[in-house]
């Protein structure tokens, strides 16, 4: 039963995230979180949980309204969970991120550890770009 624990502990993650409510969400994840982010993007590579958290205040607050995370599929074997997920929003500026995910997610007494983050990192990168043109765009209206 090891394997369903993880994967209803990633999942219960998904669905508290979604209620716009990160420090909610955030409950599930271990104080030595370590979450990898494939890629080259300014959050690529492995981060803690203050710093992931801090990100994850960042990215949210680019969008009209909270993002959606939707887990398509999950499977788990284990301490592991693997899932497929896609984003949906639409920032402030009017960009739409539509991102697709694979997870893999490590569970220990209840709580996330460790997550391996694949995601379309040029699309990732697009949102980033959009973001600093709308900025740049605000500042010379002032």
């Amino acid at each position: 039963m090891e394997g369903e624990n993880s994967k209803a502990v990633a999942l219960e993650y998904i669905r508290r995230f979604n209620t716009g409510d990160i420090g909610y969400a955030h409950e599930l994840l271990s104080d030595d979180l370590e979450w990898w982010v494939a890629g080259d993007l300014p959050f690529s590579g492995t981060i803690t949980k203050p710093v992931f958290r801090k990100n994850n205040e960042m990215l949210v607050g680019l969008f009209k309204t909270f993002p959606k995370w939707v887990a398509d599929s999950a499977i788990a074997e284990g301490d592991k969970a693997a899932l497929i997920c896609h984003s949906e929003g639409e920032t402030k500026g009017g960009f739409q991120y539509r991102n697709k995910y694979h997870m893999l997610v490590t569970v220990r007494d209840g709580l996330i550890v460790r997550v391996e983050e694949y995601m379309d990192t040029k699309h990732c990168y697009d949102l980033l770009a959009a973001m600093e043109a709308e900025t740049a765009l605000e500042k010379s209206e002032n």
